[in-house]
């Protein structure tokens, strides 16, 4: 198997966007199969879109446990599993976007959904982009990482920062960092479809799926890091 390896270093939380100043990142979070004939057939338009949208997407693909065998599901079940359960997934492929599953009533989408399910990678399009690209946050994320001499440890550092001039305040928040790959190549398909391409995947999240709490309260200008090994 030939792998080409980026490593992709996500930071994302939800938050009410009061004061927002700061163009907000769109967090695609799909669950998709490698024995997924619906998952073939939507993915590489899908993944068109994201592509050409990547100044604005920040997208992680969870290889779900279902219909069928994955070896990526394999690498991280516990990981996978907890994001299937707390979006109580229960078919693939579908598409979460900032913690919402999208369909033709929320946020005056003109997406395709009606055509079949809500959050299908299929009712995504140019848009659906630009309406919640459009959208700001009171709240920046800067995230760097360094890679030990020896190859064997990764410092992930994030830096939240409040860019208004007004205490912003939420009832609770919750950091997820996530490393990921950005493409992987297999030689032969690793499932029962024809697809040996995989972009995107969730490899590993940091320290665990349940994130870590992030402070209510940002006093104006405030910013708090954050250090994960």
């Amino acid at each position: 198997m030939k792998k080409m390896l980026l490593l992709l270093l996500s930071a994302v939380f939800f938050m009410q966007t009061t004061n927002a100043q700061v163009a907000k990142k769109i967090l695609i979070e799909e669950f998709t199969n490698a024995s997924c004939p619906p998952c073939f057939s939507q993915n590489p338009s899908f993944n068109t879109l994201l592509s050409a949208n990547a100044n604005k997407v920040v997208a992680i693909k969870y290889q779900a446990s279902f219909p069928g065998f994955d070896p990526m599901y394999n690498q991280n079940p516990t990981e996978v599993t907890a994001r299937q359960n707390y979006y109580s997934i229960n078919g693939v492929p579908v598409a979460w976007m900032n913690g919402v599953e999208p369909d033709t009533t929320f946020g005056g989408y003109i997406g395709n959904w009606n055509a079949s399910y809500a959050g299908g990678p299929y009712g995504y399009n140019q848009a659906v982009m630009d309406f919640e690209g459009a959208k700001t946050t009171p709240l920046s994320i800067t995230l760097t990482h360094d890679l030990s001499s020896t190859l064997d440890t990764t410092t992930i550092t994030c830096i939240i920062k409040n860019e208004t001039t007004t205490t912003f305040q939420d009832t609770a928040m919750v950091l997820h960092v996530v490393i990921g790959e950005r493409a992987i190549i297999f030689d032969v398909a690793p499932g029962s479809t024809p697809d040996t391409e995989f972009f995107d995947v969730m490899r590993k999240m940091v320290p665990n799926a349940n994130g870590t709490k992030v402070p209510t309260v940002f006093g104006a200008g405030e910013a708090k890091t954050f250090t994960f090994k």
